[in-house]
């Protein structure tokens, strides 16, 4: 790899090389740590094991590298699911098939030189009710997977899309605060399983800072996941196809858990498509800088790709290939005027932050940066590299 990515593999191989940095419990480091999510900590030694786990396609080595970068050392387990189809499914090529390069690569150490790298294959010719359905039947082999890995009712997975990390702090503290959602041994186990990470965006690149927040990735207890815990004490709800769809049996209907009975004793587990669809509980944030995760959003290496995505991924946009590439998407509209320095003539939804990545490390009251980020020449380099492709594009 060369350019900017190639200084994020160097980063990710020096990191390989050397011990895992802050593996070591520290009563005072992370009675502060805690304290900052405004969360208890009680003299907890020993770490709770994350188990993390995403889909992968087209991502960018970008992308990968900056979850791998902020996560290194933390997970127990990284499990990927590849389909050899997208979403709409139109049919595409695996990237990570068994002796391939980029296989070699994912499983080379970069997500830590004890996390087990694990790839499995989704391939289903059958017909879904919409693209949806397809990415929930996806999402559950990673559930397979992690009960493989052999993860227990004390373990927390981590459900996320390749793009999007919890903060490496944040990370550290799910794994020793006193967290309520992780208390499942009381009365009504399972009714608030679940915490919702608000997400610092970038948009392609680290200067392009949005306004907005994204409300991912999420951390199940797997005392409450299905297929981690089963229990006849929880409640089985009706799921459409074929068990992978999100609950919809009138305890997650609407705006969500606030339609659970109120005399109820009991919850259903949680299966891979809950992570993200049923209504957001105990979301912990950094305060004042509101964030406790970051999303690295279209971090493109070519604006083909960035096409391809929006024509055959979730949420299609019919002409995507043709179009002037401002119109295709708000989100991109927003990093072309990031990138060129000007507007494009059409409103911004979120709106960027001025200054970008510098304005924001100036103010050290506004919460952790992308370990990425702070990679010597990579900010710079990504963002002039991000500028020649899209001055091309308008050339």
């Amino acid at each position: 790899m060369t350019g900017s990515v190639g200084l994020l593999l160097e980063a990710a191989q020096a990191a390989a090389s050397v011990p895992v940095f802050d593996e070591a419990v520290n009563a005072t480091v992370e009675k502060e740590r805690c304290g900052r999510y405004g969360l208890p900590y009680t003299g907890r030694v020993e770490r709770r094991r994350i188990f993390y786990g995403s889909l992968i396609a087209d991502d960018s080595w970008h992308a990968v590298l900056f979850t791998a970068l902020e996560g290194y050392g933390v997970y127990h387990s990284a499990a990927f699911v590849e389909s050899n189809r997208t979403q709409m499914k139109f049919p595409r090529k695996l990237r990570f098939p068994v002796g391939s390069n980029n296989l070699r690569l994912l499983q080379s150490g970069i997500f830590g030189p004890s996390t087990n790298v694990t790839v499995d294959y989704y391939v289903n010719e059958r017909g879904w009710p919409d693209q949806i359905g397809r990415e929930h039947h996806q999402r559950d082999l990673i559930i397979q997977r992690w009960k493989k890995m052999g993860m227990q009712i004390n373990d927390i997975g981590l459900l996320a899309d390749v793009d999007e990390t919890p903060s490496r702090d944040f990370l550290r503290a799910v794994q020793v605060c006193d967290i309520t959602q992780f208390k499942q041994d009381g009365p009504k186990p399972c009714s608030v399983p679940k915490i919702t990470t608000s997400a610092l965006v970038f948009e392609s690149a680290p200067d392009c800072i949005t306004k907005r927040r994204w409300a991912h990735p999420n951390l199940v207890i797997g005392a409450c996941i299905d297929g981690i815990r089963n229990s006849t004490a929880t409640y089985t709800p009706d799921r459409a196809w074929d068990g992978t769809a999100w609950l919809n049996d009138g305890y997650v209907k609407g705006s969500g858990w606030s339609a659970v009975p109120k005399d109820a004793e009991h919850f259903p587990l949680f299966k891979a498509a809950d992570f993200r669809r049923s209504t957001s509980y105990g979301s912990i944030v950094v305060w004042p800088a509101s964030h406790s995760a970051f999303h690295y959003h279209n971090a493109i290496e070519s604006v083909a790709v960035l096409r391809n995505k929006y024509l055959t991924y979730g949420h299609p946009v019919k002409d995507a290939m043709t179009m002037n590439l401002a119109e295709v998407n708000g989100d991109i509209n927003a990093m072309i005027e990031c990138v060129l320095g000007r507007p494009t003539g059409r409103p911004l939804k979120h709106g960027l932050e001025p200054g970008g990545l510098a304005a924001r490390k100036a103010r050290k009251n506004l919460g952790p940066i992308p370990i990425a980020f702070d990679v010597p020449g990579y900010a710079e380099r990504r963002m002039a590299e991000l500028r020649d492709i899209i001055n091309k594009t308008f050339a």
